[in-house]
């Protein structure tokens, strides 16, 4: 079994959904601590003017909150503000409609709480991409709560008797190859391509969220993208 575990984050880019594409469970790591400006609650979405951050509002955040604690301010209100701008700059796109319905959707979700909200939202992307994909969030599982790290992945792991395990290319100084062979666990790195798709002119912004590939090509187009990618070994 091909494990990944990674911290939930707002419609995040493509590669984390290339990650959802190599496993077979995947563990949202929601329980643990929520860091400032960091990625969890926002993302940068296409403009004229360059990339466009969003963010969505949460109440009472700091560096010592765990994700699965936090609740958004108004989804109401982020919903509106989030569709204008969405408005603004992707009306044009020829899957617009198709996305937005999609987001209406998302944000139509009852809850207040910030994980609860990020988890629907990959799930419901993931549905639109026709990822099959077994979600686990570690906040509603047992998963070696006294361990921290890299001794707390490797205990995940081996809870659920993963074969691999797999992270993001970022992660490559993180991890020790060897801590993971002692549980007969292999450590892979997936580290996507890139992404050259066209979007309102020839300069490519890269980097966007979801959405920005999502506006821009058909869910199978947007699968070759998501599919580029190779796994190195640790």
């Amino acid at each position: 079994m091909n494990l990944v575990i990674m911290q939930p984050y707002f419609f995040p880019y493509v590669g984390y959904f290339s990650l959802f594409d190599a496993a077979d469970t995947f563990v949202i790591y929601d329980d643990v601590n929520f860091i400032k400006k960091g990625w969890v609650n926002r993302n940068n979405f296409y403009s004229k003017s360059g990339p466009q951050r969003f963010t969505l509002p949460i109440s009472k955040a700091s560096q010592n909150s765990k994700i699965s604690d936090l609740s958004i301010l108004s989804l109401h209100h982020s919903k509106i503000k989030f569709l204008r701008m969405l408005s603004f700059s992707y009306s044009k796109a020829p899957y617009y409609q198709d996305v937005i319905s999609l987001l209406v959707d998302i944000f139509d979700y009852k809850t207040e709480l910030l994980a609860d909200f990020l988890v629907n939202a990959l799930i419901k992307v993931n549905e639109y991409l026709n990822i099959s994909v077994e979600i686990i969030r570690s906040s509603q599982e047992q998963f070696a709560k006294g361990l921290a790290g890299e001794q707390r992945i490797v205990s995940i792991a081996k809870n659920l008797q993963a074969e691999k395990y797999i992270n993001a290319i970022g992660g490559v100084d993180l991890y020790s190859t060897k801590s993971f062979e002692m549980q007969g666990i292999k450590l892979q790195f997936l580290k996507h391509k890139g992404t050259n798709y066209r979007q309102f002119s020839d300069v490519h912004t890269p980097y966007l969220s979801i959405v920005d590939v999502l506006m821009f090509n058909s869910p199978s187009e947007a699968m070759q993208i998501i599919q580029s990618y190779e796994l190195i070994n640790g």
